[in-house]
Formats: structure tokens, sequence, C-alpha cells
């Protein structure tokens, strides 16, 4: 909590004015190119619904990044949205070459949505269809409170999201990239994507900033 309040003092202060610098720092600090799993790599990471996982970076590796994310969920720094959503944006060309895939954001259950006021994954779902020239539609719903992931074991998170989200309309599209702005182990971006590929979808791909 203590981190996070020092994060908020500081980092407000940035953003009144110097957003636009703090975060081309961001992008030059992402030296690497995205990271791309398929295949394997996500059966090892116990995703076994996914066809493809693209990120921004890894959590750990940087900091800025991981302060922005934190801000942007947490203290309803929404003008960060488009912000972070350029960082997407340009790892979202590390996506599979499908034509026209229809983004669509992990959602918040009511209850949390209600308390946060926006679902910062829809934000950011906007602002890269916005730019790619994509579809964005709310395919799923939680059907119930999964409460926070955050302090949970690998077995446990998964456990949490089974089950947890439904489609929510009677044809969803042949492809679909899941957006949210941190995966961690996973679980809940395979939760979703089990739910989709059970409604009919051919192919789901997820599209996040950060990583572990």
């Amino acid at each position: 909590m203590w981190d996070l309040l020092l994060d908020l003092f500081f980092l407000r202060n940035e953003l009144d004015g110097r957003v636009g610098l703090w975060m081309d720092a961001i992008k030059h600090e992402l030296k690497e190119p995205p990271i791309r799993w398929e295949g394997e790599s996500l059966r090892r990471a116990g995703m076994r619904h996914l066809d493809c996982l693209v990120a921004v970076a890894r959590y750990r590796d940087d900091a800025r990044l991981r302060r922005a994310v934190r801000l942007l969920k947490y203290t309803r720094a929404t003008g960060l949205a488009p912000l972070l959503g350029d960082c997407l944006e340009s790892a979202s060309w590390w996506l599979p070459d499908v034509e026209c895939p229809t983004l669509t954001p992990v959602p918040l259950h009511w209850r949390r949505a209600f308390d946060r006021g926006f679902n910062q994954s829809f934000l950011l779902c906007e602002h890269v269809a916005g730019k790619r020239g994509w579809t964005v539609e709310r395919l799923l719903r939680r059907t119930h409170d999964t409460g926070a992931q955050a302090r949970r074991i690998h077995r446990e998170r998964r456990r949490a999201v089974r089950g947890a989200f439904e489609v929510i309309v009677d044809r969803p599209p042949e492809h679909v990239v899941l957006v949210d702005d941190v995966v961690t182990s996973g679980a809940t971006v395979d939760a979703c994507a089990c739910a989709l590929k059970r409604a009919g979808v051919a192919r789901v791909d997820a599209l996040t900033l950060a990583l572990g």
C-alpha cells in the first residue's frame, strides 16, 4: 500500500503536463520485442485453450509500465489508457496475421465494475481497435465474483475462474482477441478462451500489456 501511495504521489505530478514525455520513456525502455507464446509455450504455462498470447513486456521488468498499469487500474487515471493503448497497439502487430479480428475485453464482475467505474481492458480495446480499424464487442460476462487473484497460487487461480465466464451473444465471431492489462498465471484469459471456443469461436488470441 505504501508503494502504491508513493506511486500515486510522484506519477500524478508527472501526469500534470508531462505524461507524454513519461510514456515516451516507457517506450524507450521497452527495448526487447513483445513476448509471443504459441503452442507448447502456452501449454507449459497451463493455457490449453488460447492459440496465441502477445504481451508488451514482463510485469517485473519495467517499473514505469508496472506503475502506469497500477495507476490506471486502481486510481482511475484513465488519461493513461490511450498512452498505454499505444504500447498495446504496437504489440498487436505480433499477433497472427488473421484479417479483422474482433477485440473483446476480459470482463469484470458487475460489482467490481461499479466500484471502479470502468473496465480498463475495455478502454485499451477501444484504443487498439481505433488504431487498427478492428471491431470491439463485449462477448463475455463474469458469472460470479472470483475475487482478487493476486495472492493465490496457480492452482487456486484456475479453480477460482473455472466456469466463471459465459458468452453473451448468439453468434460470436470466428476470430477473437482477448484484451487484458495484466496476465499473471493465464488462468483468467484461458477460462475466457474456453468459454468462447465452446460457443463456436474458431480462434482465440490474447493481447496484454504485461505478463507475469
